[in-house]
């Protein structure tokens, strides 16, 4: 009898594992292609020049994490927390205004509401970038409108675009203009004065159209 008990505890305690291993949340981690396309040559430290040296950036920080998609639910209530994902994190600051925007690789389901329905279950992803910064000037009465994101999907339709003896065949255009009554003519930032914001895929960030007309496109060094 004893045995018997002993064997049905040890049978229970396996499906117990074996259940909770099934609810474990799925990550969306990087593919090995993903990995070529991480910007391997935005090294800490690297300037990046842009219209004859007249505007730059420098890379200022560079983390890959695994994160959690969350929605916290505040004070009032719980927060629920799904799937996980692959981010790597590329931290840029101007060097006229000294102000910092992050460039936020991910791998990302690509229907996030069905991801999230069921977490334990790994669907359909895709690589992403966005670009995060701050618009200004300061919202003081809604700090949730101090900040803007643009974003693209690796895979979505691209252009060709050459400057300076180089030609960038994999470029996105990250369209700014919804912000054009932001814009007062002092921002001292190329990234908050773009109209366009031209990124390649293999090299990143390579030109900036603003709203004042001027057009800065990166240099071959």
């Amino acid at each position: 009898m004893k045995k018997t008990f002993l064997l049905c505890a040890i049978i229970i305690a396996l499906l117990f594992v074996a259940c909770e291993k099934e609810k474990e949340f799925v990550t969306y981690s990087f593919t090995s292609d993903d990995r070529l396309k991480l910007l391997l040559h935005y090294i800490e430290g690297k300037f990046f020049s842009f219209g004859d040296d007249e505007r730059k950036f420098k890379v200022i920080g560079i983390r890959q994490l695994v994160r959690q998609n969350v929605d916290f639910a505040g004070k009032s209530g719980t927060d629920k927390h799904y799937f996980y994902y692959e981010e790597k994190q590329i931290t840029l600051e101007d060097y006229e205004s000294g102000r910092q925007y992050t460039l936020r690789i991910r791998r990302y389901p690509i229907n996030v509401q069905e991801a999230e329905d069921n977490p334990y279950k790994k669907y359909p992803s895709r690589l992403s970038l966005n670009i995060d910064g701050h618009r200004y000037p300061y919202n003081v009465y809604d700090v949730s409108k101090n900040r803007y994101s643009e974003s693209f999907s690796y895979g979505d339709a691209t252009t060709t675009l050459s400057a300076n003896g180089l030609t960038f065949t994999k470029v996105h255009i990250l369209d700014r203009s919804r912000y054009r009554d932001d814009w007062q003519g002092y921002f001292g930032s190329m990234f908050n004065e773009a109209y366009y914001t031209y990124f390649d895929e293999d090299y990143g960030i390579v030109g900036f159209d603003s709203f004042a007309g001027t057009q800065l496109r990166l240099e071959n060094k």
